[in-house]
């Protein structure tokens, strides 16, 4: 009986190390964290829960501002900070023979949606729509990779600036070859014109009057008389910073070759695109 527990025992001792030892690697956290840790009994049976049960699927290590290892079951609401994540590829139990195997470490970004935002931008978008990197490809497969990650890009810009109180303006497909395109629509008088672009430059200022458009007829929370002068006066701060946010955006110089290229092909849009413009700066 004593040899079955020094076994269970050892087993525990196994599997937690495995746990310790990629925090060392991946966060640098000290012994004395971690022996304190588990030194609390209901922090130690959380960590205990997620190996026993297999209807545990996730372990969350998470360092709070006081300095102290804290585990939980699932993502904390209590706000994103850095955490390391252990995740179970089946729903089973983590035995001394398995944990290797069935365990997927990894870390949690403190802004995820930000960091999500730039690795998109600065590496999915540039790699997955160059043509170089679509050699052996059908053109239809090509164009449809380039579609799927603008649509992500343009998803998480939106979700990004629903997060910051803010309404961000997505790029159309193609923003890249802009200045080139306008360039050409200029020195044709508007006959030479990348079609595609152009038709992506539509969709989006259709998509923008949309996002603008709500913004500039939100209501004020005046009607509620359980709040008080303060939360109109912040109601109308924001206000304010969110449309001097979606100005600034829309004097970007990309935005002034899009409405220009509206322009010179006498786009249904051009209008449209003019009117968008004098709502935001009168709002």
């Amino acid at each position: 009986m004593a040899d079955k527990k020094d076994e269970e025992k050892k087993e525990e001792d196994d599997r937690i190390e495995f746990l310790y030892k990629y925090l060392v690697l991946s966060r640098k956290i000290k012994l004395d964290k971690w022996v304190k840790m588990l030194t609390n009994e209901e922090y130690k049976e959380t960590v205990m829960k997620f190996f026993d049960t297999p209807s545990e699927m996730i372990l969350i290590i998470q360092l709070n501002p006081a300095g102290v290892l804290v585990p939980f079951l699932e993502i904390p609401p209590t706000g994103w900070v850095k955490a390391s994540y252990f995740i179970k590829k089946d729903p089973v139990e983590i035995t001394k023979e398995n944990y290797r195997n069935v365990i997927i470490p990894g870390d949690m970004a403190s802004k995820p949606i930000e960091e999500l935002s730039v690795l998109v931008e600065e590496a999915y978008v540039p790699i997955l729509s160059n043509p170089k990197n679509h050699k052996g490809w059908p053109r239809v497969i090509g164009e449809d990779m380039k579609k799927h990650v603008y649509d992500l890009r343009n998803m998480i810009c939106q979700v990004k600036g629903k997060m910051m109180g803010q309404t961000l303006l997505p790029m159309p497909m193609g923003i890249e070859q802009i200045f080139e395109a306008e360039w050409k629509a200029q020195q044709s008088g508007g006959f030479e014109v990348d079609l595609p672009l152009k038709s992506n430059i539509e969709t989006i200022v259709t998509k923008w009057c949309s996002q603008i458009g709500d913004t500039l007829n939100e209501e004020s929370p005046r009607n509620d008389k359980q709040l008080l002068p303060k939360a109109e006066i912040d109601f109308w701060s924001q206000r304010l910073v969110n449309v001097e946010s979606i100005h600034s955006q829309m004097r970007d110089l990309r935005v002034k070759k899009m409405a220009s290229i509206l322009e010179l092909t006498k786009s249904p849009c051009s209008p449209r695109f003019k009117a968008l413009l004098k709502d935001v700066i009168a709002g």
